[in-house]
């Protein structure tokens, strides 16, 4: 069987004295929440919690605590080789980025970020290749944003051009 690739995106807020203006003596620092966060990522990974019941092993695996002072929302995406797009293609989203009628592409030396538009009548103008991603985000359960990477690995089921 193949490998079930997985992420976990979990934000939270964390009240320091619990509303209770009197315990700000005792109120938990941030020291203490992200070793209270690392231990609850060594319990989930320590002890069986990913796999259950099941002769499944979690083979590999990593994480990152960031704590911050105001309410930020954190995001992940997808990052692919850019080279599943044709030469052709790539070249016009990096020098016409603000042209594209079908997504939205924010170009930078290395690569890209694409969102793709799911407008009616789009279908049409966008290239072969940019459809074949499109459709592996869809098949992933992914509608958000992706990276495509000079320096990322291709992925299994999408075509790679060599450019």
């Amino acid at each position: 069987m193949s490998p079930m690739h997985f992420s976990l995106i979990f934000t939270g807020t964390v009240s320091p004295n619990g509303g209770d203006e009197e315990a700000n003596g005792i109120a938990m620092t941030r020291g203490e929440l992200n070793a209270h966060l690392e231990q609850a990522v060594l319990n989930i990974t320590g002890n069986g919690l990913v796999t259950g019941d099941t002769p499944a092993t979690l083979e590999d695996h990593s994480h990152c605590v960031r704590i911050t002072t105001g309410k930020v929302d954190m995001m992940a995406m997808p990052i692919i080789s850019i080279a599943h797009l044709d030469a052709a293609t790539a070249l016009n989203l990096s020098n016409a980025a603000d042209q594209c009628k079908w997504a939205v592409i924010a170009p930078y030396a290395e690569g890209m970020f694409v969102r793709f538009l799911d407008e009616d009548g789009l279908d049409a103008e966008i290239p072969q290749c940019a459809r074949d991603i499109h459709q592996w985000l869809k098949d992933q359960g992914l509608n958000g944003w992706v990276r495509l990477d000079c320096d990322w690995d291709c992925v299994d089921g999408l075509p790679a051009y060599e450019w």
